[in-house]
């Protein structure tokens, strides 16, 4: 085998292997002689080869990885012998244990129509992702749910509540011949982590794939089992309806680069904690015209930051406030134009043309009982 096609496949598996290793069979690399592939128990990703390279085994990532980058020789031949992977590359050999009983999750690697996919699919599903469900029993909940937008032809609706928040996109998007359905976070995380190289996507048999730039390299993940829950899509379409004739505040683009340019220095209070796991409390004082973003983390302290933002038309609101994650703060505040505050439900509303995040104002306050 060539090396550089070798080295081709291992970069562009190892970033789905970054952040795990928990298990050990995760950690791993698959070979089967005319693709190799990766697994994190929910999802692969899996890299054909043009020819094939001869052998069936599984073997460590990491090591095998940084040995495969380090080969200077024009080509690389691996054989299994005695339990173990063998390589030879040039001066190079090198023998590697095989571990035992590594299972993939059984996925259909072969889509008959590949659908390009715009980068307005891509953000929509990175934004609504931050609002599903963190609750596993949660079922659909725990994914973002996509469905055709029946009032606008040609566009579909992305979904996604954890019961005290929504988000509702209305987007361009691949597979308009599927009513409904709902996409795992496992992919969606995966996807972000390759977005610049997606170039395709495609849906069948219950399953989702995204085709990277080289046409070799394929993530494939089965879609959430169940039908999303009937009363999130009707309380999104209420909200959503709810913010269009609520009272809107400008977000002008100072504005919005002040509160992200803020939420940087909230994560330097929380980087010890995991992405999903930090918080920014967003307080909204209407009568003295302020944004304030407050975060801490026991071990380390606390930041709290003000920005100054027009709520004339808010003035007879007392000040209310919710809980946000910084990641999505920053992420929705480049698609944002306005704000509005719906006194009779309680809800802030950050939206634009196409988006759409309502927050429950009590949510900070049920948070913080437990």
């Amino acid at each position: 085998m060539k090396t550089e096609t070798l080295k081709s496949a291992i970069s562009s598996i190892m970033p789905f292997l970054d952040d795990r290793g928990l298990v050990a069979e995760y950690a791993c690399i698959n070979f089967q002689d005319t693709f190799v592939q990766a697994s994190n128990g929910k999802m692969l990703i899996r890299f054909n080869f043009s020819e094939p390279c001869g052998i069936n085994c599984s073997v460590s990532a990491a090591a095998f990885a940084a040995l495969v980058r380090s080969i200077t020789a024009a080509e690389v031949f691996l054989t299994i012998a005695d339990g173990k992977l063998k390589v030879k590359a040039g001066r190079v050999n090198a023998e590697f244990v095989l571990p035992q009983n590594v299972t993939y999750p059984e996925l259909n690697f072969n889509p008959t129509t590949w659908y390009p996919v715009g980068q307005e699919y891509l953000k929509a599903l990175f934004l609504a992702r931050m609002t599903t469900c963190p609750d596993q029993t949660a079922g659909p909940l725990t994914g973002v749910h996509v469905m055709i937008d029946t009032a606008i032809p040609n566009k579909t609706r992305v979904i996604a509540t954890d019961r005290y928040r929504i988000s509702l996109l209305s987007v361009e998007a691949p597979f308009i011949h599927v009513p409904a359905y709902t996409l795992h976070i496992d992919f969606i995380d995966q996807v972000k982590r390759y977005a610049s190289q997606v170039e395709s996507v495609a849906l069948q048999d219950n399953t989702v794939y995204a085709q990277l730039k080289d046409k070799r390299a394929i993530l494939a993940c089965k879609l959430l089992a169940g039908d999303y829950p009937s009363t999130a899509l009707l309380g999104a379409e209420n909200m959503a309806l709810s913010a269009t004739t609520a009272v809107k505040i400008p977000l002008t683009k100072p504005v919005r680069d002040a509160i992200v340019d803020a939420v940087k220095r909230q994560t330097i209070i929380q980087q010890n904690l995991l992405e999903f796991d930090r918080t920014t409390r967003v307080t909204i004082k209407p009568k003295l015209g302020l944004f304030v973003l407050y975060a801490q983390e026991a071990s380390v302290g606390a930041v709290e930051e003000e920005v100054e933002i027009d709520t004339a038309l808010l003035k007879d609101i007392n000040e209310f406030n919710f809980l946000i994650n910084p990641e999505f703060l920053t992420e929705a505040f480049s698609s944002v134009e306005w704000m509005s505050y719906i006194a009779d439900n309680q809800l802030c509303c950050f939206g634009s043309v196409n988006f759409s995040h309502l927050i429950k104002a009590k949510y900070v306050e049920e948070e913080l009982k437990k």
